[in-house]
This record gives C-alpha cells, sequence and structure tokens, in this order.
C-alpha cells in the first residue's frame, strides 16, 4: 500500500487458497507469495514475503494492463449503446465531401437526433482541420449540443475525395450536452483503433452494429 496506495485497494487477506472463491467477485488482481495451485480466473502475480524491486515492477506492469483492459472495455460498452442499425449503412455510390455530410447530416436530423444548423457546425468544423485521417473521417462538431447521441457509420465503397484524401469510412458522431463526457471517452480509443489499416480494410465489408463492433473487438487483443 506504501508504494502503490494509488492504484490498488487490498479488499481481502487469505493464507487459505481455497478462501479464494469467496472473496473474488469484485476482485481485479491476486498478489500471493506462494504459487497458487487451483484454477483461478482472476490474475494472479506470486511475489516475495518482503516485496523487491523486480516484484513493484511486475506489480506496476500488471496495473497499467488491467487499467487498459478496464478502458477499451467501457470503450466498447460506450460503443455498443451509441450503434443503431439504421446508422450503420454501406453504399457504392459517389460523393463528395459535402455531399456526404449533407447526406448523414440530413438524415439525422430526420430521425430527431441532431438541431437543424448541425451540418453548418460538422462543415466549420471541417474548415479548422479535416477530420480525414488516413484513410477514414470522423466528421464532428466544437460543441456538443444535439438532441441524442449517436454514431453514424458510412462505408462506401467508391472513395470520397475528402481533402484530396480518398475515403471510404466516415464515422459521423453526434452528442447532445449530457454525453459530452461520452464524447472524450470514446474519441481518442476510436481514432487510435482505426489507425491500423487493416481494421480500416476490415471494416469496410461490414453492414451491421455487431459486424462492426466484432472487427473492433478483434484489433484490440
Amino acid at each position: 500500500m506504501e508504494r502503490f496506495h494509488n492504484d490498488i485497494l487490498i479488499t481481502n487477506i487469505t493464507s487459505n487458497e481455497l478462501q479464494l472463491s469467496e472473496s473474488l467477485s469484485d476482485a481485479d488482481l491476486i498478489l500471493s507469495t506462494i504459487p497458487l495451485q487451483g484454477a483461478i480466473k482472476v490474475p494472479s502475480i506470486t511475489i516475495n514475503p518482503f516485496l523487491t524491486s523486480a516484484d513493484a515492477g511486475i506489480i506496476e506492469r500488471t496495473i497499467g494492463q488491467l487499467k487498459e483492459h478496464k478502458k477499451m472495455n467501457t470503450f466498447y460498452d460506450e460503443l455498443q449503446k451509441l450503434l443503431d442499425p439504421k446508422f450503420v449503412e454501406h453504399i457504392d455510390r459517389p460523393l463528395s465531401r459535402e455531399e456526404a455530410i449533407h447526406y448523414m447530416c440530413g438524415k439525422l436530423y430526420e430521425n430527431g437526433y441532431c438541431l437543424e444548423d448541425f451540418e453548418k457546425r460538422i462543415l466549420e468544423r471541417e474548415a479548422l482541420s479535416s477530420t480525414a485521417i488516413q484513410n477514414f473521417a470522423i466528421p464532428h462538431t466544437v460543441k456538443m449540443q444535439e438532441l441524442n447521441s449517436c454514431m453514424y457509420i458510412l462505408i462506401n465503397d467508391t472513395p470520397m475525395d475528402w481533402d484530396s484524401t480518398p475515403i471510404q469510412l466516415v464515422i459521423m458522431l453526434c452528442f447532445s450536452p449530457a454525453d459530452r463526457q461520452l464524447f472524450n471517452t470514446i474519441f481518442d480509443p476510436l481514432a487510435i483503433t482505426l489507425l491500423n489499416r487493416s481494421t480500416v480494410r476490415e471494416l469496410l465489408t461490414i453492414h451491421t452494429p455487431e459486424e462492426f463492433l466484432k472487427v473492433l473487438l478483434n484489433s484490440g487483443r
């Protein structure tokens, strides 16, 4: 606790491995001074009775991995809430950046998700700096002030000219003020995941929210 007081909370201490099953419901990690004999699903680390620098390094790395795992689980859970079958669309027709944005914003407005000036604010954000990254784009507004939150995925088999970048995957983010924190939770992990070109190539074949999530889950393994 002296070394890791900001990262761990000790919830139970036992000297009998048989008692572990009674205390694992909320546990993320087991620290043990003896090798565990049974099959336990919770991650465990065997350390010395007197903590060494090597032990501390292992614990620190494991805590980092567990935090990242929790962060990604939260990311996938939140993504699932934002996905709707009617906003996962696979098309094949020539569109410019402006035409793609107009089409997507129009559909969001018709379904009661955004305000009437949403398209104008999307284009204003694009004018500041393009949201195209490599071979995908994530258009969004500067301020989160829409009526409902969702993620609109448009896949076009015909590449779209997005500021001189050929784009086939567009993920438009539409967020209400109440979900501003949710935007912060999903934006960076989403962008980082999509930097993997093979992940984007796989996403170009999907037609449903379930397929979208499956590709992202597989890319995170």
